[in-house]
């Protein structure tokens, strides 16, 4: 037997939830506040729960600690930021498919930490969007994880004279790694995103490959991921363009249809690199070096770029080496 417990407070108001577990089972519950009795539920049951708010946040935040499920053939976990991307890789995973959502370190001071993937808002909005379904959804809490291996490596990386892509070091690496292991948890046979990318087989060999949407393209992001866990990877939406996804998500009826997507850093929380790094990142070489710019070289036909020397901004197109002023931006 596993006692778990849980809270979760939000405008002054708080609830909690306290779990008695045998294996994947619920034996007792305390947890007002909750669409129904918790009792004699497996955990991937009492996953899909629905009620009030806060009684389900307290709900996730006590079975996330002890959280897994007997494998079936066939159950798909599926990574949910609450945008429409994921929305439509849940859709397209059918019935036999389980929702989690890491919720990651945000900066306090960020303008716009609602449009982030990994807010509290976007969790609310990626559970709802599953609990409607009839699905069940799970949320991580990693926010010191993520901190350590993300973030911290970024402001250290400026510090140090480079141009760390945050988004690359999270998909290709601590996120990956922590949602499969959550597959794994689960019992699921595979992990979906609503990345714009494809897994194919060339050559007896399995390949991440570019999204068909040369626009929307986001293998870069992923690849570092080790070659060996493709073959448990699924890119739903990479035949497609982000026309194509809003409209499937709009004749599903889903809320997430028309929602914004974030196009910077998710732990920037809708703030640009270079404030944050003006914050909270220590002077190049102990000092603020003046404002300089010099040629950056491209390949050919990738159109000019300058390198600002004070912050190791590279300006240039995205063919060039990135889009203007963005350090990337994920799409689950």
């Amino acid at each position: 037997m596993i006692e778990t417990f849980g809270d979760s407070t939000r405008g002054g108001e708080w609830a909690a939830a306290r779990l008695l577990v045998d294996g994947d089972r619920i034996v007792e519950a305390d947890a007002p506040g909750l669409e129904r009795a918790l009792p004699g539920l497996t955990l991937l049951e009492a996953a899909a729960v629905g009620g009030e708010t806060l009684a389900v946040d307290a709900l996730a935040n006590a079975l996330a600690p002890v959280f897994r499920a007997e494998p079936q053939p066939g159950r798909t976990a599926v990574a949910m930021s609450g945008g429409v991307d994921s929305a439509v890789a849940l859709l397209r995973a059918g019935r036999n498919a389980v929702g989690v959502t890491l919720r990651l370190w945000l900066d306090p001071d960020g303008p716009d930490a609602e449009r982030a993937c990994c807010s509290p808002e976007a969790v609310i909005a990626a559970r709802e969007t599953c609990h409607r379904l009839g699905l069940p959804h799970l949320t991580l809490d990693l926010r010191e994880e993520f901190r350590r291996a993300v973030v911290t490596p970024f402001v250290r990386g400026y510090a140090r004279g480079e141009t760390p892509n945050p988004c690359i070091q999270c998909n290709g690496g601590f996120r990956f790694a922590e949602l499969l292991a959550f597959a794994r948890r689960a019992g699921c046979d595979r992990l979906a995103t609503g990345h714009y990318a494809r897994v194919v087989e060339h050559r007896g060999r399995t390949l991440l490959a570019r999204g068909a949407d040369p626009a929307k393209d986001q293998s870069y992001m992923l690849a570092r991921l080790d070659p060996r866990e493709l073959e448990r990877v699924w890119f739903p939406l990479g035949d497609q363009d982000k026309a194509a996804t809003r409209a499937e998500a709009e004749r599903a009826g889903l809320e997430a249809a028309q929602r914004a997507e974030s196009q910077e850093a998710c732990f920037l929380a809708g703030d640009d690199y270079r404030t944050f790094l003006t914050r909270v990142g220590p002077p190049l070489r102990g000092r603020r070096p003046r404002r300089r710019e010099a040629p950056l070289p491209l390949a050919r036909g990738a159109g000019g770029g300058r390198l600002d020397r004070a912050w190791l901004r590279a300006r240039a197109g995205r063919a060039g080496v990135r889009r203007r002023g963005r350090t990337g931006g994920c799409s689950l």
